[in-house]
């Protein structure tokens, strides 16, 4: 199937999908012959094309679990399925969808780690960057996955998904209450602008204790047409209030992040002042800049994990999100679940140093580094491992640890996994997670910020 760009127009770029016994999709793209504008070529479009493919995929909430070289000659040679994984250094498997934005770097990173693989087995190759691949993916929960509906997602354009703002009054309707309650909800609206899968910001005018902000998110699950007041949401109407019978109204279904409700008092940043609805009335469909959406998220502790489909809010049944800044290590307050997600980050980091070659010995419980990694020469490094469900950009690290790496400034190394996903209680199976390096690792080469201080009173002043 032909890809097209984002304005619409078919470029030459060519993929297929292919459905798998685990009903998991994979896709494959086809190499590229000759160059753009010369004639007989085919696919000259690989190297837009892939990035294409590599955005579409990760946008859509899937994982891109590893991607393979899948030549007739790599196929016909009998290389192993570890002979033809394409390494795309500095990074590392899985691809999450959190890792949108480094889609040009790691079309970049494939096209460095494919050269050397059939060159390696064949002397005469050219080392070409633009071959066939495949891609094993994994999708976000409630996907369709045909492989007629994964091609379709990703051979179009995608639509702009719009944000918008709805506000009701507690003297009319109980919001928090309906939010809670209802996986699905009619909402009356004065205009048509809203489409499906659009998202929504619910607003909650001021109430007796003179709180007002933002209560619940929402996705568009129908579009506005002429129709009755739902029951299920009758009982959250304020008695002596009257509904129309018949209006416009819009399918919701409820999100409900982890930090929610979200009041406009309690915010020295000014985001949510600077919503329109803020200052609102009525039935409007308020309209919410991209930026704007995505800095109310941020303060709402982020959109669910597993929520790109299906579900309304954080149940047992539902992967629980790890409380996070913007760009923080994030920590929740769930011990077990912390464990979890240390336990996965040590899993994958000791994965990737033995798939190298190195013997690694976990020493966590004894020292102030994590792994001791040794070489087939006898050479050691130190590593300190880091987990987290944020994106790892700023992590917690100890007096210990950093003083070893002072110590021991060319063979300690910080290597962080982001992006780990804990599943439901009582066990918290944590999964996924992307590995990123620092080697060596220099603690004064970034920001190190006392976050705790130790106090020892004076022995004159204690009373028993």
């Amino acid at each position: 199937m032909r890809i097209h760009d984002d304005t619409g127009a078919e470029i030459d770029a060519t993929f297929s999908v292919e459905i798998q016994q685990d009903g998991s999709p994979s896709i494959v793209f086809e190499s590229r012959s000759g160059r753009a504008g010369q004639g007989a070529g085919r696919n000259t479009d690989y190297k837009r094309g892939l990035r294409l493919i590599l955005d579409r995929l990760l946008v859509s909430g899937f994982t891109i679990n590893a991607i393979f070289l899948d030549t007739t000659v790599t196929r016909g040679m009998g290389m192993t399925e570890d002979e033809r994984r394409i390494p795309i250094d500095p990074h590392s498997y899985p691809i999450l969808p959190t890792h949108r934005d480094l889609t040009a770097d790691l079309a970049a990173a494939l096209g460095r780690g494919m050269a050397p693989i059939a060159s390696r087995r064949q002397r005469n190759s050219s080392g070409d960057q633009t071959r066939r691949i495949r891609m094993d993916v994994t999708p976000s929960q409630g996907w369709n996955d045909t492989a007629g509906s994964v091609e379709a997602l990703l051979a179009n354009a995608p639509v702009q998904r719009k944000y918008f703002a709805l506000l009701a009054s507690p003297s009319t309707y109980d919001l928090r209450a309906a939010s809670a309650a209802l996986s699905m909800d009619y909402w009356i609206v004065a205009s048509r602008a809203a489409k499906r899968g659009d998202r929504l910001i619910f607003w909650q005018t001021m109430d007796r204790e003179r709180h007002r902000g933002v209560v619940a998110f929402g996705e568009v699950t129908e579009p506005a047409t002429e129709r009755g007041p739902d029951p299920a949401g009758a009982r959250f109407w304020k008695s002596g209030t009257s509904r129309p019978e018949l209006a416009l109204r819009i399918g919701v279904r409820y999100v409900v992040p982890p930090k929610t409700p979200l009041w406009l008092d309690d915010d020295p940043s000014g985001t949510l002042a600077g919503l329109s609805v803020s200052r609102g009335q009525g039935n409007t469909l308020f309209l919410v800049t991209d930026a704007q959406w995505d800095a109310v998220v941020d303060l709402a502790g982020g959109w669910p994990h597993g929520d790109a489909d299906a579900g309304h809010s954080i149940s047992p049944d539902q992967p629980e999100p790890v409380p996070q800044t913007a760009s923080g290590q994030g920590r929740s307050s769930n011990a077990a679940r912390n464990k979890a997600i240390e336990l996965r980050a040590m899993d994958v980091v000791t994965a990737h140093y033995s798939a190298q070659g190195w013997q690694v010995t976990d020493t966590s419980a004894t020292h102030p580094y994590d792994l001791v990694c040794t070489d087939p020469s006898g050479h050691d490094i130190f590593v300190e491992v880091k987990g987290t469900g944020g994106t790892g950009s700023t992590v917690t690290v100890t007096e210990g640890e950093v003083s070893h790496a002072r110590n021991y400034p060319t063979t300690t190394f910080l290597a962080v996994v982001s992006g780990i996903i804990a599943g439901p209680a009582p066990s918290y199976t944590a999964t996924g997670g992307a590995l990123s390096h620092l080697e060596p690792w220099d603690p004064d080469a970034g920001t190190l910020e006392p976050t705790q201080y130790r106090f020892t009173p004076s022995t004159g002043n204690l009373q028993n």
